[in-house]
């Protein structure tokens, strides 16, 4: 052997030695060993990461899960509520106020109000008299045959004059025409006023038609000094139906 051999592959030897130690520890030959503390950072930097990302995931299921279940129970409350309930109740009430409106009030109430008859205005005979007293007779506008009606005699005091609380009035009454009968020839019973007097005068007709009845009227007005007695023919046309 070479004097000079032994040390040189001693060298060998141990350039041999080392590289074999190096790749069983994972190191390349002349690779730089990364830095602990940066790569101690990036590990726990991605391991935040990775747990904000979990817990954004799980508020989000919670979320979506608290929503799902706040649904599912209104839905279910909603199906379960029975028709008749405080809601439908609500409802029908609301409804019903909606459909009695002001306005619709108001119609139903026009057309269910009964239409009020409208009498036929009265008819009233010549009036005879002066300056003392006015006399007449006065109908009704219209008679229905086989009833009972009535006419009606009025005395009104004018001037210093008034009625004669005293005097036994009458109205003598003319025959009647055919299809007319009178209870009495005469009527009495004077409602007597100071002004104003009437007396009602019955008559009966037995069928449709145009009659005139008519008499004489006796009176008497005064005033505090004297009095006046007199007497009037009277007539008034009655339409029976």
């Amino acid at each position: 052997m070479h004097p000079h051999a032994t040390p040189r592959a001693a060298t060998l030897a141990l350039a041999l030695l080392t590289s074999l130690a190096s790749a069983a520890c994972g190191d390349s030959p002349g690779k730089p060993t990364p830095d602990t503390g940066t790569r101690g950072a990036s590990s726990r930097a991605s391991a935040t990461s990775t747990t904000a990302s979990t817990t954004s995931a799980t508020s989000a299921s919670a979320s979506a899960s608290a929503t799902g279940s706040a649904s599912a129970s209104a839905t279910g409350s909603a199906s379960a509520a029975p028709s008749g309930g405080p809601a439908s109740s609500a409802s029908g009430s609301a409804s019903a106020a909606a459909s009695s409106s002001p306005t619709t009030s108001a119609l139903a109430s026009a057309s269910a109000a009964p239409t009020a008859s409208v009498e036929a205005p009265p008819v009233v005979g010549a009036e005879k008299g002066g300056g003392e007293y006015g006399a007449w007779l006065q109908a009704a506008g219209s008679y229905k045959a086989g009833e009972t009606g009535a006419v009606t005699v009025v005395l009104v005091a004018k001037g210093d004059y008034h009625c004669n609380e005293k005097y036994p009035y009458k109205l003598k009454l003319d025959p009647p025409a055919a299809g007319l009968s009178y209870p009495a020839p005469i009527a009495r019973g004077m409602s007597i006023g100071a002004k104003r007097s009437t007396m009602s005068v019955a008559f009966t007709p037995s069928q449709p038609g145009s009659y005139t009845i008519s008499g004489t009227f006796y009176f008497s007005v005064c005033t505090d000094a004297s009095c006046k007695i007199d007497q009037v023919p009277l007539a008034v046309a009655v339409k029976v139906q």
